[in-house]
């Protein structure tokens, strides 16, 4: 009994000693590993966090070095892992060139328009990590046209359109380069249109010169028009280069739109979609006449044209487009309240065919009435082109429609429908002085 007492206790006695020995080996590691870490304020730790000095990480636009450069691109330093301190920019006769700097000094840019056929030289000077100055020097030069072309924005009148002008629904803009567009494309990205609310339009190129904005409906009154030609520093084919931007607003007034109809021979005129008035008209004698080599016709052709102006009196002469006044079917004549595009007038001679027939080669002609009270007027001649009287019988050719017009004037206006979509981006903001 003695011996079985005894083996217990040595049992349990080695038990805690085992117990006892792996507390101490715990407690040692731990410690030993307290020991092998360094202190917060050691100096170890001190060398680990801080990082070695170095300059600011630079981005310049145009690269170095980089050659016929278009003045509309975008020039800029910018700066990461740093900061600028300092950015001048001079051309090569070495005017500074006024610049702007961002609060955060992270990005500078010119405040000036640029030129062409120059050298321009940026110094930049930065601060990286660490508070490390450094210094670098970049060159670069723009494009020396071979050409320029200035563009001008118009009615189809050719008056220029003027800002904060009022128009009527059926304008049409026009933008007219002084010389041959070789690449129409590029030109045309950068005529932008833009409407408060949206219109749905587009441009069309009348020759390689001249393109036309037409919105697929009339423009609702009160739209807000803003036309851009943001084409200076733009190739546009054939090293030609736009010269200067244009930039014109304008906004819609009432609609008033008069129809002519040639089978009535009554014009309907029509405000806001209301019908207000309804008169007889003659729509001249139609045929044609070959003079020197070249046939002139005398058809009023249907369509839509905008009246864009009103002149009391105007003279019209037929030797303005190759008819002499001297000849058979000549004139010369003092006409009130003529209303170009297509020559509406108040014309009080053959009266009698006012509702009737055709009269003389002129275009549409309206009774002696007042008509002071129209203005901005769109016009839409409706039926088959006639033939005329006198000699002249043979119908002319079709003429070409390439353009497409406008939809039927009453549709939707009336209405008050305004499309919704508009193709054209916002205008492009560039740097001038």
């Amino acid at each position: 009994m003695s011996d079985i007492l005894g083996d217990r206790r040595r049992a349990t006695w080695l038990l805690a000693l085992l117990m006892a020995t792996a507390s101490l080996s715990a407690s040692a590691g731990a410690g030993c590993r307290e020991c092998a870490r360094p202190q917060a304020d050691s100096p170890v730790a001190s060398a680990a966090a801080v990082r070695p000095p170095a300059p600011a990480t630079l981005t310049v636009n145009p690269p170095a070095a980089a050659q016929d450069v278009s003045p509309a691109v975008p020039v800029f330093v910018r700066a990461s892992a740093g900061t600028l301190t300092e950015v001048q920019m001079t051309n090569e006769g070495g005017r500074v060139i006024a610049g702007t700097m961002t609060p955060d000094h992270r990005m500078w840019r010119p405040a000036e328009e640029l030129g062409y056929g120059r050298t321009y030289t940026l110094t930049v000077r930065s601060r990286g990590v660490g508070g490390m100055s450094a210094a670098q020097t970049s060159t670069f030069s723009t494009v020396s046209p071979a050409d320029q072309t200035s563009v001008e924005l118009t009615a189809t009148s050719g008056q220029a359109l003027a800002d904060g002008a009022t128009y009527g629904v059926g304008t049409v803009v026009v933008a007219r380069f002084d010389e041959q567009i070789g690449d129409r494309a590029a030109a045309e990205r950068r005529l932008v249109v833009t409407t408060d609310p949206p219109v749905t339009g587009s441009w069309y190129w009348v020759d390689d010169q001249t393109a036309h904005w037409r919105p697929e409906r009339y423009f609702a009154p009160g739209t807000k028009v803003t036309v851009a030609a943001n084409v200076y520093g733009a190739r546009l084919g054939d090293g030609l280069y736009g010269q200067d931007d244009r930039q014109v607003s304008f906004r819609i007034g009432d609609a008033h739109v008069s129809i002519a109809d040639d089978t009535t021979k009554q014009v309907s005129v029509y405000d806001n979609g209301v019908l207000v008035r309804t008169m007889p008209t003659s729509m001249g004698m139609g045929g044609t006449e070959t003079i020197g080599g070249t046939t002139l016709s005398f058809w009023t052709p249907p369509g839509v044209y905008t009246v864009l102006d009103k002149d009391n009196p105007v003279i019209m002469d037929s030797s303005t487009f190759g008819l002499p006044t001297n000849s058979r079917l000549g004139y010369r004549e003092t006409i009130s309240y003529a209303t170009p595009h297509q020559h509406r007038r108040h014309l009080p001679a053959p009266v009698g065919l006012h509702g009737v027939g055709a009269g003389q080669h002129q275009p549409l002609a309206r009774l002696p009435e007042p008509q002071r009270r129209e203005r901005q007027v769109v016009l839409r001649l409706l039926g088959p082109r006639r033939r005329g009287r006198g000699p002249q019988h043979r119908r002319p050719p079709p003429h070409p429609r390439p353009e497409r017009r406008l939809d039927d004037p009453l549709a939707g206006m009336a209405q008050g429908q305004r499309p919704a979509v508009s193709p054209q981006a916002a205008l492009v903001t560039r740097y001038t002085s």
